[in-house]
């Protein structure tokens, strides 16, 4: 029963009550006093389980309507809004003078506020763009009265470009009375990607070509030659993904020639884009990085000279000579090391260099396509013949720390906001000179953490972590195996666990590993089972899709094994991917990257023609998110600069992965009402019958004010219901 209905119920039920008493009869009387009794209960019942809730509360400045949000919160449907007592409080302009107004409104009739199915909601009527999507017409799919999730359109996803579109048109409507209360609505979902995979590059003793290995999520296929022939053996692999697609760009060098070989594969074949020679081969002195946001790729590398040299590939084309990445370095200054790493959302690239006089120099490549804030360090790192220095960022502000091993047993950084700051110790007092330097950044967009593993000159193991504003205390010290980088670290995508993996002299040939966290610091050690010959080099490369982690490491014996983290636990030790890698006890011949399929971002647009009247925001849509409804509310100022309804368009703009769309409609408020008075509208995907709320629905409320609200102004929204339970909301105007 309704509490206005109850209400009205009770009064005349207690008036037959006193007239039963007074004529007292026969039996059929008592029953109807036990009735009256029930109904009564029935009411109290009801009051004791009213419970509304007020949201969403809107008002413009100078307009003189109002909208919010009320849910029936109590586990009783409620009806009959006329018999709830509603009031705003707020400060008017009256006349040019702001006053204090509590007005108090009555219920208009339900057709003043049209629902759903009335005329106001303009819906799919034509294709304006179609950018690739499936299903033609499109609009078709997406124009349903009655709303349903299982027809819908697709995305094409990323193909090479970084962007795909698709624009409907809507079913011209009539200019509204006022231009407020505009709803936008419509669904997306990002359906599951076919991810988790990746590729394996590595050399292989005496092969002409390099290898590879493609693995499907689950396990590696079989062995197969890349496109590039290369004469004797590979010293040193890397391999990167693509931000935007599933492509990979794949660097080699050679012993005998010291030929830097690059390659790209296109999800399907490689194909061999250019080579140089780089004049020695015992250090890696090359990387690869692709820009964020173009999905351009740069290959920094040394030649032999005191200049670092790079070639850039901008929409598929790659510079035809190498050009001079900054500023040459002094005489005798050839880089040895080099390592480049991708700015995340931007197109920004960091690079280290190490020279052969021990020296350690930075830059930046910028947004703008070219090399600045080039510096060299004030403390030298520890040794030009390995790799004592790591790049790594904080995710929330995008700023890049520079961390090395000086010659003092200290562990450095340098932090660039917009220039590069003093340089400063983040540890001291370690066992010896740091000789090998891996840092990981927890991917999160709100997180500022960054995790740092150390192998030092007396072969002992360490391990850091910065919280965003300091430096941890360190666990102690383990041995480790020798003087190859047998430890690394990496972040897990959205765990804030830092994971990292490495080899002791206590277990020289099992995988070992720990874990950090803010909120729980460093874990003990755990040794896993399963042996290999002694450990050499290892790789820990995090899956930007989910908290999996892939570990690959050679051995002693020329060997290559791998394990897969599931974000709590490591696979099980395999056989062996390679048994005669080339040069694998003192170079790293190999790399693994992951399908860096990017988190998809989608813009919703509403335009008339090609002018965009409103914009909004999807962030961070990830694979398997279900079918998601939004309503977007038009401001005044956006409304207002309607001028032709009958060319109303709704444009999805995607980047990134594949989006699908199943309906839209864009819904015109039409309140006739007077001042002080109120309309109410559900908002359930199958409409909602204005005189009804079932518990946990909501309905839009709107009202029309007598004078306008002020600008910085006090508003304030009360509802009473008729058992006396108050609900209300305010905000400043």
């Amino acid at each position: 029963m309704g509490l206005g209905i109850a209400i009205a119920g009770s009064i005349s039920v207690t008036v037959a009550f006193f007239a039963i008493i007074v004529i007292v009869g026969n039996g059929e009387e008592i029953i109807e006093i036990s009735d009256a009794k029930t109904d009564i209960n029935k009411a109290q019942n009801i009051f004791g389980k009213t419970l509304l809730q007020i949201s969403s509360l809107t008002a413009e400045a100078g307009n003189d309507l109002f909208t919010f949000y009320l849910t029936n919160g109590g586990s009783e449907r409620i009806w009959n809004y006329e018999d709830f007592s509603f009031i705003i409080t707020y400060d008017a302009d009256v006349g040019g003078t702001t006053t204090r107004l509590s007005e108090v409104f009555t219920f208009s009739e339900p057709d003043s506020f049209y629902g759903d199915s009335d005329p106001d909601v303009a819906r799919p009527i034509a294709d304006n763009r179609t950018g690739g999507w499936t299903a033609t017409p499109l609009y078709q799919k997406i124009d349903e009265s009655t709303r349903s999730d299982a027809d819908y359109i697709s995305s094409p996803g990323s193909t090479g470009t970084p962007t795909n579109d698709v624009e409907v048109e809507l079913s011209g409507i009539t200019d509204p009375e006022s231009g407020y209360g505009h709803l936008l609505r419509y669904t997306y979902q990002a359906p599951p990607l076919d991810d988790n995979k990746g590729i394996l590059g590595y050399g292989e003793l005496a092969a002409l070509f390099p290898k590879y290995r493609e693995y499907d999520g689950s396990s590696f296929g079989s062995e197969a030659d890349s496109s590039a022939p290369i004469i004797n053996n590979i010293q040193w692999a890397v391999v990167k993904a693509s931000p935007a697609t599933t492509e990979k760009v794949m660097a080699t060098i050679s012993v005998t020639t010291n030929l830097l070989t690059v390659q790209t594969w296109n999800g399907a074949v490689w194909t061999t884009n250019w080579t140089t020679n780089l004049a020695a081969s015992d250090t890696r002195v090359f990387d690869i990085a692709y820009e964020d946001q173009s999905n351009d790729v740069i290959v920094v590398f040394g030649d032999g000279s005191n200049q670092l040299k790079f070639r850039k590939r901008v929409s598929g084309i790659w510079d035809a000579s190498n050009g001079n990445a900054g500023t040459v370095f002094a005489v005798g200054e050839l880089p040895k090391w080099v390592v480049a790493k991708s700015k995340p959302d931007s197109n920004e690239i960091f690079v280290g260099i190490l020279t052969d006089d021990t020296l350690l120099h930075a830059m930046r490549w910028n947004s703008s396509n070219a090399w600045d804030n080039q510096t060299t360090t004030a403390t030298a790192p520890h040794d030009r013949d390995y790799q004592c220095f790591d790049i790594a960022f904080e995710r929330a502000s995008g700023d890049a720390f520079l961390i090395w091993g000086d010659n003092n047993k200290q562990l450095y950084y340098q932090e660039f906001t917009t220039s590069w700051n003093t340089e400063a110790i983040a540890y001291t007092l370690l066992n010896d000179d740091v000789r090998w330097v891996s840092a990981g950044y927890n991917p999160e967009s709100d997180s500022s953490e960054i995790a740092v593993g150390m192998l030092q000159r007396d072969n002992e193991l360490e391990f850091g972590a910065w919280d965003g504003s300091v430096w941890e205390t360190r666990p102690a010290s383990i041995a480790g195996v020798s003087d190859n980088r047998g430890i690394s670290v990496d972040f897990e995508k959205s765990t804030g666990d830092a994971l990292f993996s490495f080899a002791t002299d206590a277990n020289k040939q099992q995988l070992s590993w720990r874990t950090w966290s803010d909120a729980s610091g460093f874990s003990s050690v755990t040794t896993e089972t399963g042996s290999t010959n002694d450990i050499r080099f290892l790789q820990l490369r995090a899956d930007p899709l989910s908290n999996r982690m892939m570990a690959l490491y050679s051995d002693s014996n020329s060997d290559l094994f791998h394990r897969v983290w599931n974000g709590s636990s490591w696979s099980a030790l395999g056989t062996a991917l390679e048994n005669s890698l080339s040069s694998s006890n003192d170079r790293e011949p190999f790399m693994f990257a992951w399908h860096e399929v990017p988190i998809t971002t989608l813009t919703v647009q509403l335009r008339q023609g090609e002018t965009v009247i409103a914009s909004w925001n999807e962030e961070n849509v990830i694979g398997t998110e279900p079918f998601v409804q939004k309503t977007r509310t038009l401001s005044t100022t956006q409304a207002d600069s309607i001028t032709n309804y009958t060319d109303l368009r709704v444009r999805y703009v995607v980047t990134g992965n594949q989006i699908d769309w199943s309906w839209a409609e864009f819904v015109i408020t039409l309140f006739t009402g007077d001042a002080n008075e109120w309309g109410i509208r559900g908002i359930g995907d199958d409409g909602l019958d204005p005189r009804i709320l079932n518990p946990g629905e909501s309905a839009e409320v709107i009202g029309r004010l007598p004078y306008p609200p002020v600008t910085g102004g006090f508003f304030q929204a009360t509802v009473i219901s008729d058992s006396g339970k108050v609900t209300s909301d305010s905000i400043t105007v």
